[in-house]
């Protein structure tokens, strides 16, 4: 008879409580971005679908606490909602300390229009990210 291993205990967390006194580098924001830059070009259910995603994740906002009922998110949107939330607050806080650098770009409001017009379509945007991306500089 093999003697059995007991599980491993393992941290758990409130979600209720909050970390506090934390401190941490911009370069954590574009990090965060691109992950769910990512996450989102790649969603499982289309482009096409994302609006109807950020719809549940607005249905607590300004809300109090008991006003607040639990989101029916799967697990590919709670991840979404964990990063996108996530780099909202860190933007938020640099906003707040003054560490945000103002961004100058020669994109126009045509070529976002057409790039969401590709994303309804669930054309690869890939090329036309890498342009973009490319038409945007930090202004000092």
């Amino acid at each position: 008879m093999s003697k059995q291993k007991p599980l491993q205990t393992v941290d758990t967390y409130d979600f209720n409580d909050n970390i506090k006194g934390i401190e941490l580098s911009t370069a954590y924001i574009p990090g965060l971005q691109r992950i769910l830059t990512d996450k989102l070009l790649n969603f499982s259910e289309g482009t096409a679908k994302l609006p109807d995603m950020f719809k549940k994740f607005e249905q607590n906002i300004d809300k109090t606490e008991e006003e607040k009922t639990p989101l029916s998110l799967t697990v590919e949107e709670a991840d979404i909602y964990t990063l996108f939330s996530l780099a909202q607050l860190l933007k938020y806080l640099a906003n707040e300390q003054g560490l945000a650098k103002k961004t100058e770009t020669t994109a126009t409001i045509e070529e976002l229009k057409e790039l969401m017009t590709m994303m309804e379509k669930q054309e690869d945007i890939t090329e036309k990210l890498k342009d973009l991306q490319d038409k945007i500089k930090i202004v000092n």
